[in-house]
């Protein structure tokens, strides 16, 4: 009698456990439905799309020449019809460069430079500089589609870069000349050799 009541008294035991787990089951399910249901579709809809602006691709693109006077640029930058120029990056003095750097969320970029003296630039094509946890760089790749100088094709095919990987072309320029650059890129794809 004393074996059958210790049966019965787990069984009951393993029962309430059960019951116990499945009631905080039902509370959790019944907490996130008030969650879901408390935001209104048009801000899901909202929230989706932030999301994948800020999974989309950034691109980077630089453009270098010797530096020759701090003060007065060999050539100014303008980005996607900007009125002004962008500021010249700030490190690349020290390294004895004049520079900038283009960086875009989008998948294209239209980019005016204003020649103010001669120079030859440098534009370097890569994948943006982002780090891990310890400051170690990540491989960051980016496909650039269509690159053009003044309408002129300058890549021979996709071109597959990232920040420690890149692309360079140069630019001979005169004080005057204005060279305007498209340039096309998207979420790299990796080549599978079969």
């Amino acid at each position: 009698m004393a074996k059958k009541t210790q049966k019965i008294s787990a069984k009951k035991s393993v029962i309430s456990i059960i019951v116990a787990l499945l009631v905080a089951i039902l509370g959790v399910v019944i907490v996130l439905k008030k969650c879901n249901t408390s935001v209104v579709p048009e801000q899901r809809v909202v929230t989706a799309i932030a999301e994948q602006q800020i999974e989309k691709i950034t691109a980077r693109i630089d453009f270098t020449t010797t530096l020759v006077d701090e003060e007065n640029p060999q050539f100014e930058v303008y980005v996607d019809g900007a009125e002004n120029p962008e500021k010249q990056v700030g490190w690349m003095p020290r390294l004895g460069y004049q520079g900038y750097t283009v960086q875009r969320k989008s998948n294209k970029a239209k980019i005016n430079i204003k020649v103010l003296n001669d120079a030859e630039i440098t534009m370097i094509l890569r994948g943006p500089d982002k780090r891990d946890a310890n400051n170690k760089i990540i491989e960051n790749w980016v496909d650039y589609t269509s690159v053009t100088v003044n309408g002129d094709e300058i890549l021979p095919k996709t071109t597959a870069t990232w920040h420690n990987k890149v692309f360079r072309h140069m630019i001979n320029a005169t004080a005057g000349d204005e060279i305007e650059i498209k340039a096309r890129w998207k979420k790299h794809e990796p080549v599978i050799v079969e």
